[in-house]
């Protein structure tokens, strides 16, 4: 049946964008073009809008997505998700639901984004393009992803999704735009798995300038191992907060009492090689702060990546170090929100001071510190960690863990956008990270101290690179790398390097370390 579209027409040309047309543009310029639409009924309009219907899991997720768009809210949408009143006032089940549906559409927006403008190219053929509302756009979105890319009934992927669309406190849609999402995706439910098959790949959703660095550093396979990782809903990881002073058996029979608390008849949480507990997916829609043993700070979520620098510093210092852990200063920079700040203190060291620069950030880590019970151990201090140095009376310190701020590119299964970003933001991150480590090697840590150097990036120029540039420096501190040896951290000896030190690549490792985010880590010794 041929598909006629009722065009829409506005009477400014403010409103006028370009069409859905598929061009070759770098991915951030590849998304659906959209149109601004006012909340004046009467520019919209003639239609009567029903009455609101209450938020629903679809609802929020498709207002989260089209408040992303806006040049106004240019945070990604889970961010706006997680911030939305209505979204919080949803039953467990329903957030999680929205989650998924709102993570999908990110992960896949590459993909999603093509099979869409192929299905309005066909219908537009012979007439002039459309332009469509963000709220259109989200809408569309949405539901090709739960109909190219979920276990979702047709019907409600299609129906339900559409009556988004009079869902809006503020925007009313004319009847022609959503008689046009609705034909567009009855179109996508017939035909778009072919379009899907025949027309796009996984490399659609990232942009080609990362693409290519990742081919060029890991080859083709485990560049498509990535986008793999990174299209997959992440599990959620804990690690167990441990008296400090407790030996190593009861570290063990510790963590199997919090895994406990996650086993389910038909489903136990899973204890990883090094000590992290993944918690069955069945938990994930409940609030996190609901969970048993959260309120007493028994554990915190963090995934299995993000605790390797601090188990690698801990093995270090208590090898090689003449002084007792009890005694030991650690300076955790750029610390917010805290897991490897828990996780310093935790492992038993006698202090920690944990800098960060954002003192919005640093709310959620006094939360977290207080929660732990921490908070006697770790002193927080509001300061650039690129100028702070410790005070007369702490100006010994044993260790540094400098997880430096970085393009995130590890962690595109838990944040979509990294995959889009532009590589222009690299030379400002590239300056920061050097100054941070060489300040770090040169004014915080004491010869003979161990500093870690850290990132969740996947890209060279940020990891390997900069400690490179740090051990071949002329001038300051001399540093020198205590490799990473076989055994150490179990599960994790594949990703150790000629040089001995840890790359995590997601989708590699075996069993639930695939699904670790992305990771470098770097051991070095300050020699003088």
């Amino acid at each position: 049946m041929k598909l006629y579209i009722i065009m829409i027409l506005v009477a400014s040309d403010r409103y006028c964008t370009s069409s859905f047309s598929h061009d070759s543009r770098p991915a951030r310029h590849r998304q659906l073009d959209v149109q601004t639409i006012s909340s004046h009924p009467l520019r919209l309009s003639a239609t009567t809008q029903t009455e609101t219907k209450p938020p629903s899991a679809r609802s929020t997720a498709v207002f989260s997505m089209m408040n992303s768009l806006s040049n106004k809210n240019p945070f990604f949408a889970i961010r706006q998700l997680e911030n939305d009143p209505d979204f919080l006032r949803l039953e467990s089940r329903d957030r999680a639901f929205a989650r998924l549906l709102l993570s999908t559409a990110e992960r896949r927006q590459g993909q999603i984004d093509k099979v869409i403008a192929a299905f309005m190219n066909k219908s537009n053929e012979g007439q002039k393009k459309k332009a469509v509302s963000r709220l259109c756009q989200a809408t569309l979105r949405i539901g090709v992803a739960q109909l190219l890319f979920l276990d979702v009934a047709k019907h409600a992927a299609v129906q339900e999704t559409v009556e988004v669309l009079r869902m809006h406190k503020k925007i009313k849609v004319s009847k022609p735009q959503i008689s046009f999402v609705n034909a567009v995706l009855r179109n996508v439910d017939r035909r778009g798995r072919i379009e899907l098959e025949t027309n796009t790949s996984l490399f659609d959703n990232v942009e080609p300038w990362l693409a290519e660095k990742w081919i060029r550093t890991y080859g083709e396979d485990t560049t498509t191992k990535i986008l793999r990782a990174s299209m997959a809903q992440s599990p959620i990881f804990v690690s167990v907060n441990h008296e400090p002073a407790s030996d190593e058996e009861s570290r063990i029979a510790n963590i199997q009492r919090v895994r406990d608390y996650f086993s389910m008849p038909n489903n136990t949480a899973t204890i990883l090689p090094h000590g992290s507990i993944e918690i069955p997916r069945e938990l994930h829609g409940g609030a996190v702060s609901k969970w048993p043993g959260y309120s007493e700070g028994e554990w915190w979520v963090q995934d299995p990546s993000a605790s390797l620098p601090a188990i690698a510093l801990h093995n270090s210092l208590c090898k090689h170090s003449t002084r007792n852990k009890e005694d030991m200063h650690i300076v955790d920079l750029c610390s917010a929100p805290g897991g490897k700040t828990a996780q310093l203190c935790s492992l038993g060291f006698g202090k920690v001071t944990a800098v960060e620069v954002s003192r919005r950030r640093t709310k959620a880590l006094h939360e977290n510190m207080k929660r732990l019970g921490m908070s006697e151990v770790c002193e927080i201090v509001v300061a650039d960690g690129r100028e702070w140095i410790p005070s007369t009376a702490n100006n010994e310190v044993d260790g540094v863990l400098a997880d430096v701020p970085c393009s995130a590119t590890g962690v595109g299964s838990r944040r979509p956008d990294v995959l889009r970003k532009s590589a222009s933001m690299l030379d400002e991150l590239s300056k920061l990270q050097r100054e941070l480590a060489a300040h770090a090697a040169d004014e915080i840590l004491q010869p003979g101290g161990i500093m870690i150097y850290a990132t969740c990036s996947l890209l060279q120029e940020e990891s390997e690179a900069q400690v490179e540039w740090l051990l071949s420096r002329t001038e300051g501190a001399v540093m020198e790398t205590v490799p990473i040896v076989a055994g150490e951290i179990p599960g994790f000896d594949e990703a150790i390097d000629d040089n001995g030190w840890l790359r995590v690549i997601p989708g590699v490792l075996p069993g639930s370390l695939a699904f670790c985010d992305g990771f470098f880590v770097a051991r070095l010794r300050r020699t003088r």
